[in-house]
């Protein structure tokens, strides 16, 4: 019985550090785009939040970062239509996402 317990114990130690090593890749690669961003490296800030929201597909924010990097990459119709696909995504998981909506009203004003 002791053992189990000790294996119990070491199973659910194991998966939460699991869980906070995805947190601090998904936070790394998150805050890897936001440099990218803020240097003008659009397309390393694309990439960056791509590997954020592939670490986690359920937070807003990678999201919203990536359809930013998309808009700044310049007007094109496809980078516009990838950043409105992303911000709907956001606000998607996230309805209350205010920089989500200010970024798609964005969009439609540059369509």
């Amino acid at each position: 019985m002791k053992r189990y317990l000790s294996l119990l114990i070491a199973a659910l130690l194991f998966l939460f550090l699991a869980a906070c090593g995805a947190k601090d890749a998904w936070q790394e690669k998150y805050d890897l785009g936001m440099h990218y961003l803020n240097d003008g490296n659009y397309e390393d800030a694309v990439i960056a939040f791509t590997a954020a929201i592939e670490i986690d597909e359920k937070r807003p924010e990678g999201y919203e970062g990536r359809g930013r990097a998309y808009v700044l990459s310049g007007e094109t119709a496809e980078n516009l239509e990838a950043a409105k696909s992303d911000f709907e995504k956001a606000l998607e998981l996230d309805p209350t996402y205010v920089d989500a909506w200010l970024d798609l009203a964005d969009i439609y004003i540059r369509q």
